[in-house]
């Protein structure tokens, strides 16, 4: 599994902590398109995009015969001035490969499996999570722009109360 993240400490959280067999810096690659084909000599299979723009027009040069691309944001797009166009769209066809759009909310009917599953790999200590807290409600307005500038790493939340204690 190969991730992509921007800044050497997100690159090595992916690695080190999660286990990814490789951690593509999109910031500090020149050619993120050829940094992708080193990592992943054979294509890519699965892409799963919440960032689109650059780096899904580069995931797209690299797919596989096959290949399933889904599409679940595009955060690279939500503060820029100007929309990417994505130019390696025809790969698509070459390579017979499909494109889908995923929306968690057509999943709403398993929400319960999804609970009950992701309680036990949590209780079994094969979940890990990354929080990046801001404390102080008056943070949230920094908070909202964290995100589109790489700021955070993990789940940024912000904590508008003591927490309870226990």
């Amino acid at each position: 599994m190969v991730g992509i993240a921007g800044g050497v400490d997100k690159c090595a959280y992916l690695a080190k902590d999660l286990g990814f067999d490789a951690a593509i810096d999109y910031k500090a690659e020149p050619d993120l398109t050829a940094a992708i084909a080193r990592a992943c000599p054979n294509g890519v299979d699965v892409f799963f995009d919440n960032v689109g723009g650059p780096t899904l027009d580069a995931a797209l040069a690299n797919l596989r015969v096959g290949a399933r691309v889904v599409i679940c944001g595009r955060v690279s797009q939500t503060a820029s001035a100007e929309f990417y166009g994505v130019r390696n769209l025809g790969e698509l066809i070459g390579k017979r490969a499909r494109l889908q759009g995923f929306v968690v909310f057509d999943c709403a009917n398993r929400y319960p499996e999804a609970h009950h599953w992701l309680a036990t790999q949590n209780k079994a200590g094969r979940l890990h999570q990354r929080k990046h807290v801001l404390e102080d409600l008056g943070r949230a307005p920094e908070g909202l722009g964290m995100p589109f500038r790489g700021e955070n790493l993990g789940k940024l939340a912000v904590q508008v109360s003591a927490p309870a204690a226990s």
